[in-house]
């Protein structure tokens, strides 16, 4: 055993909740005023899947291509390097350009 009086660490630091929060921003699913973004970040495969607003929405892209789900059901196939942004119930209100 060792005497340290370091403290452990049991939960998420600032550099890493930066890092996680970059990463939805550009390739993730986020709920924001009764709106959904889906950011379709490119060069990199995703699959990512969150649920909120008692539904379920997920990303699966290669990079150049992403297709939007919700609860399963295919919402269609956009390029990426946008913002794909729905209502809770997955109608299109409008797309915004993140690259």
């Amino acid at each position: 055993t060792t005497n340290s009086s370091a403290q452990i660490q049991d939960a998420y630091g600032p550099t890493m909740l930066a890092c996680l929060e970059f990463i939805a921003h550009r390739y993730g699913i986020r709920p924001h005023l009764g709106e959904v973004w889906f950011s379709l970040g490119s060069g990199s495969a995703v699959t990512y899947d969150a649920q909120f607003y008692e539904h379920r929405y997920a990303i699966r892209g290669d990079g150049r291509k992403a297709e939007l789900f919700l609860d399963w059901k295919r919402l269609g196939r956009w390029d990426c390097g946008i913002r794909v942004v729905t209502d809770e119930a997955g109608n299109l209100l409008r797309t915004v350009p993140i690259e």
